[in-house]
C-alpha cells in the first residue's frame, strides 16, 4: 500500500486538556505516511494550550483574529504536503483509523476532486447524553457534508473550492462541503476511520450552549437559512411558541399553546426515533433532547444578531 505526505491541522482554544493528547496520538500512527507534520493555530487561549502546542507540534501560530475557518484556512497554508487533514483539538485519531486511513487518501488522491472523514465517536467515558445523541449506529448512516473535526482532503481540491469561509462564525464544514461551483466534488464518509471525540457535551447546559453556537451559521445568509432543516423546524417552534404566550397572556387562555406543544411531540418524537429508532429510554431521552436542541437553535437567531454588532 503507498504511504501519502500529509500535514494535519488543528485549530485550538483552551483545550490544554486534549491537545498533548492528539498529537502524540498522530505521532504514534505516523508510520502510515511518508512524511507527516503537525500545525496548530490557536485563537488565543488563555491556558496553556499554545505552550505545549509549541512543544510538541511542528508549527504552532497564535492567531485570535479569525473564526474557526479562518484558523483551519490560515493552518492549511502553513502546510507543506499535498493532503490535509483536518482534526478539531480534543479529536482523537486510533488504531482502526490508522489501518485504514492509507485505503481513504489513496481514494481521495484517485478521484478528480473528493472529500471524505468521518463522524466523531464519542470518548472512552461516554454520558448519558453522549450514548443517547451519538450512538455507534449513528456512525455508519449516510451524511451530506463531512464535518470538521475530522475532514480529510487533498490540497488540491481545498484551492479548487477556495477554503472555508472566513466569514462564517460556525457550519463553516457544512458550506465548504456543499459549495460546488466550478467543480464537481464528491462527499464520502469513510466510516472506517474511527475517531474519538472527548469534547462532546456531558451535561444539558453544555448542550444547550453547543447547539445555539452551531446554529449561528444557518442565520449569516437567507439561502443558509432556507436550507437548513434544522432552523426551519427551530423557527417554527419559536413563532408558535411566542405567539401562543403571547395570546394566553391576553385572553388567559391556555389553549393558544397547544399548538406549540402538539408541533414540539411531533418533531421531537420523529427525530427522536430517526436517530435512533428503539422505543426505550434514549428514545425519550432524544425527544428531550431535541427539544433543547430546536430551542438553542431558534435562540441562535439572536446570537447570530448579536454578534454581528
Amino acid at each position: 500500500m503507498p504511504t501519502f505526505e500529509t500535514s494535519f491541522v488543528i485549530p485550538a482554544f483552551n483545550e490544554a486538556e486534549h491537545i498533548g493528547g492528539v498529537i502524540k496520538a498522530i505521532r504514534q500512527f505516523a508510520d502510515e505516511f511518508n512524511n507527516h507534520e503537525v500545525i496548530v493555530v490557536d485563537n488565543g487561549s488563555t491556558d496553556d494550550t499554545l505552550t505545549i502546542a509549541k512543544q510538541l507540534a511542528d508549527q504552532a501560530f497564535s492567531r485570535p483574529d479569525l473564526t474557526v475557518g479562518g484558523l483551519r484556512n490560515f493552518g492549511a497554508a502553513q502546510a507543506r504536503y499535498a493532503n490535509l487533514v483536518f482534526l478539531d483539538a480534543d479529536v482523537y485519531v486510533t488504531p482502526q483509523w490508522a489501518r485504514h486511513v492509507g485505503d481513504a487518501l489513496a481514494r481521495i488522491n484517485a478521484e478528480e476532486f473528493m472529500i471524505t472523514g468521518s463522524v466523531c465517536g464519542v470518548g472512552k467515558n461516554p454520558g448519558w447524553i453522549e450514548r443517547c445523541w451519538w450512538p455507534e449506529e449513528k456512525l455508519n448512516r449516510p451524511v451530506n457534508y463531512i464535518n470538521s473535526g475530522h475532514l480529510i482532503v487533498t490540497r488540491k481540491t481545498f484551492k479548487a473550492l477556495g477554503g472555508f469561509d472566513p466569514t462564517l462564525e460556525t457550519g463553516e464544514d457544512a458550506e465548504f462541503c456543499h459549495r460546488h461551483r466550478d467543480v464537481t466534488v464528491k462527499v464520502a464518509a469513510d466510516p472506517r476511520l474511527k475517531v474519538m471525540h472527548e469534547g462532546y457535551p456531558k451535561t444539558v447546559g453544555h448542550f444547550f450552549r453547543r447547539e445555539r453556537w452551531h446554529g449561528i451559521g444557518d442565520y449569516t445568509a437567507w439561502h443558509h437559512f432556507v436550507r437548513s432543516k434544522p432552523a426551519l423546524v427551530a423557527m417554527t417552534q419559536m413563532f408558535l411558541l411566542l405567539f401562543g404566550l403571547m395570546f394566553a397572556v391576553v385572553t388567559g387562555n391556555l389553549y393558544y399553546l397547544y399548538p406549540y406543544l402538539i408541533v414540539v411531540v411531533g418533531t421531537c418524537g420523529l427525530a427522536a426515533y430517526q436517530r435512533h429508532p428503539r422505543l426505550g429510554r434514549c428514545f425519550l431521552n432524544n425527544c428531550f433532547l431535541f427539544w433543547v436542541y430546536f430551542f438553542a437553535r431558534g435562540l441562535s437567531l439572536w446570537a447570530a444578531i448579536r454578534s454581528r454588532r
